[in-house]
């Protein structure tokens, strides 16, 4: 880093970060900006099978994840630097802390001393795909255990690895709620409930 302010791009694999790079790239190459970049050699070498796709119309196929682990693109505005950082480009760590529920120590560093973040989502790569909020609570429940449940067979029931009361959280219920929704739940047998653990 340039020491200037930093911005951290976070984005699963496939979420549109090599393309976003590229395309910043080639217009920072093709068109006069008062953005300018320090960086210009490493990023056109990790930016060029996407460049020459994009400029044959094409989608670049996905980044490896061992293509390169972290990335910095130091650039100036109005002689202010800062920096767009990949702290993970290919996205693998994003996963892990989705599914560990963890942020390690390298991440935090990052996210507090990050002036603003930038986001990457594929809208159509969601799993809820309805609208939950004005749904009834044994709805939400459903479509929030449905959205994490692992295996593909619907009829094996899995431990829920959430307690529930992150599960209120997460779908914005109270957690009495949660606990009448599945007493419900249990009799209309949808889910189990074995030693005060709920398998969906």
């Amino acid at each position: 880093m340039l020491g200037g302010k930093s911005i951290l791009l976070i984005g699963l694999s496939n979420s549109g970060k090599s393309h976003f790079g590229a395309q910043l790239d080639l217009r920072l190459s093709l068109t006069e900006s008062r953005i300018k970049r320090f960086t210009a050699s490493q990023n056109n070498l990790l930016f060029k099978d996407v460049k020459n796709n994009l400029l044959k119309g094409l989608a670049s196929q996905h980044t490896p994840s061992q293509t390169y682990k972290n990335m910095d693109f130091s650039l100036t505005f109005k002689d202010q630097k800062f920096d767009l950082i990949w702290q993970d480009y290919a996205g693998e760590q994003i996963k892990e802390i989705f599914d560990k529920r963890n942020v390690d120590d390298k991440w935090q560093k990052d996210i507090k001393e990050s002036k603003s973040w930038m986001l990457f989502i594929r809208v159509e790569d969601l799993k809820i795909k309805k609208d939950i909020i004005n749904q009834k609570p044994e709805f939400r429940i459903i479509a929030f255990l449905n959205a994490h449940k692992k295996g593909s067979d619907c009829k094996i029931k899995e431990l829920v690895p959430f307690t529930r009361q992150e599960i209120a959280n997460f779908t914005g219920l109270r957690v009495e709620t949660v606990i009448r929704a599945f007493a419900k739940m249990k009799l209309d047998k949808k889910i189990d409930i074995i030693n005060h653990k709920i398998y969906f």
